[in-house]
């Protein structure tokens, strides 16, 4: 076939359908029933497309359909893409590039043969090749890349077609118009967000159902469904989704939590006040900054390591077993911790802090932490033994340290394991 689609030689029509077996029937013919023109360099004659038969017609298309390349070299480089990555919003990686190369492709075909035919005859003509395997390598090829979807099947629709051809040209023929754009999560907080929380993050440890059935019966706006309630979940942290829900509570500390706060205000001579409601440490001491610092520090840890244990070792307990051992293991790291303070904690407590405490704080109160490993047979099971041993282990990579003098005071540091 001549590489110009809409004129044919009888040398090149012979033998299609529709046409004459030999060259010398078909001049007969055309000279009676089509338009001809003498070929460039040559005494041939040549006929238009669109005066041939129309089964003759679809053959030539068919074919012309199978040997395409696209009408776009399959080693496209990267200068011509460039320019365009860079004034667009956001830059292409590989997969974007492949995925609006292979779109291009199709653009490109089907408007080279709609210069002959219709738009629609050559959308259909190209979807039958597709379904058949008939189309050419190079475009055969890029069917499932130019889909880009995770379906085991993905083939070309009529819809999906016109979609990109009116994205293409929509966007004067820029073919980044075709490139997929990368999906950004919506970082928009729902309305609904904060009276569901009131109703999810307790110390009861609600379930989403149970928290869901709750809130749907007070509240007044449009009610999401449950499950854009669980996608809202997926995209808080583990610390922001489990406010209230963990060891700390807001208005009674847990055990190993006070403890925790006990061995910090020793090691920097300072006195540990819990404020009851608001669920935050304070400390007052001539090193109350630092104290404080060093206790949201060893906090973010140890609730970082009881996550870990509680996913690692606790996958099959309920969520009350879980809780209660996770206890047992915090308390048997802050222990590990308490015990490198003891060995050189030896500053006082000022005397200037009592008073402070006397003028300040009058009416403070003594507050009994949580224990809910309280009874001696929970205290000394083996389970018990082993989430403590766990807990020493997880806290050997701690270490409170002096300065660079015996005068100077304490400082954090991190251990590697």
């Amino acid at each position: 076939m001549t590489n110009q689609l809409g004129w044919f030689t009888a040398r090149e029509l012979a033998g299609l359908p529709g046409m004459p077996g030999t060259e010398r029937a078909i001049q007969i013919r055309g000279k009676a029933e089509w338009n001809g023109r003498k070929r460039a360099g040559s005494k041939a004659i040549e006929y238009c497309l669109v005066d041939l038969p129309a089964e003759t017609q679809a053959e030539i298309l068919a074919r012309s359909v199978a040997e395409s390349n696209g009408n776009l070299p399959a080693d496209m480089s990267a200068e011509k893409v460039e320019p365009y990555e860079a004034d667009g919003s956001s830059r292409l990686n590989e997969k974007q590039r492949s995925v609006m190369l292979a779109r291009l492709a199709f653009c490109r075909e089907i408007e080279r043969l709609a210069e002959f035919v219709s738009q629609k005859t050559a959308i259909n003509m190209l979807l039958k090749h597709a379904e058949d395997g008939q189309l050419s390598p190079y475009l055969q090829d890029r069917i499932e890349i130019a889909n880009d979807r995770k379906t085991e099947s993905r083939g070309l629709s009529e819809r999906t077609l016109k979609r990109w051809l009116s994205s293409w040209r929509a966007a004067g023929r820029d073919e980044m118009a075709l490139a997929p754009l990368r999906q950004r999560a919506s970082l928009d907080v729902p309305d609904w967000a904060g009276a569901f929380l009131r109703c999810y993050q307790r110390p009861t440890k609600p379930s989403v159902a149970a928290s869901y059935a709750e809130f749907s019966g007070t509240w007044t706006g449009d009610l999401p469904s449950i499950h854009a309630v669980q996608r809202f979940l997926k995209k808080l942290s583990p610390d922001a989704l489990n406010v209230g829900r963990m060891a700390g509570s807001k208005k009674t500390p847990a055990k190993w939590e006070a403890q925790l706060a006990n061995t910090v205000s020793r090691a920097y001579a300072c006195k540990a006040l819990f404020a009851s409601g608001i669920g935050r440490w304070n400390f007052i001491g001539e090193m109350a900054e630092v104290a404080g610092y060093t206790m949201t520090v060893l906090l973010r840890q140890v609730r970082q390591a009881r996550r870990d244990f509680t996913l690692n070792k606790l996958q099959r307990c309920k969520q009350a077993t879980k809780v209660r051992r996770a206890d047992v293991f915090c308390e048997a790291w802050v222990h590990a911790v308490h015990e490198q303070v003891a060995a050189f904690a030896g500053a006082t407590l000022s005397p200037a802090v009592e008073q402070y405490l006397a003028h300040h704080y009058p009416d403070l109160v003594q507050q009994k932490p949580r224990d809910r490993n309280a009874t001696t047979r929970r205290k000394a099971g083996v389970r018990a033994i082993n989430d403590a041993m766990h807990g020493l282990l997880a806290a050997a990579d701690v270490r409170l340290n002096h300065g660079m003098t015996t005068a100077a005071p304490l400082a954090l540091t991190q251990v590697a394991s």
